[in-house]
């Protein structure tokens, strides 16, 4: 079964909107990141490894699933200027989820003072 993907983008970010990021789903989220760097997945986000991969210091690009209760996000870091999570729509069935994703996306903008957006 493939991903039926919407993204939810906060646009115009640094790498200090990303340090905040990850602190915030490190600390309020079940996370499993895989580490470029170490081949092998993670509990926590490690901002070094993505810093350096942001910033060009090595090419071993990772990626994150953030789990909102039974919902999985996925980041991707491909750039400084703006942080994407992947949903599959499909994963939310209920009014409480879609309140979940609502207050994650609320959490997040309001973390780095920006504004989160749905395309």
């Amino acid at each position: 079964m493939g991903w039926l993907v919407e993204g939810l983008y906060v646009l115009d970010t640094d790498i200090n909107d990303w340090r905040k990021w990850i602190d915030y789903v490190n600390h309020n989220y079940l996370i499993s990141w895989y580490n470029g760097k170490t081949g092998m997945e993670e509990s926590k986000i490690n901002f070094d490894v993505v810093n350096g991969y942001l910033s060009e210091d090595h090419d071993l690009c990772s990626n994150s699933k953030i789990f909102i209760g039974k919902i999985q996000l996925n980041c991707y870091f491909f750039s400084n200027t703006e942080i994407e999570n992947d949903i599959d729509p499909r994963e939310i069935k209920s009014i409480t989820d879609h309140e979940k994703i609502i207050k994650y996306t609320t959490d997040q903008s309001t973390t780095i003072r920006a504004t989160a957006e749905f395309p």
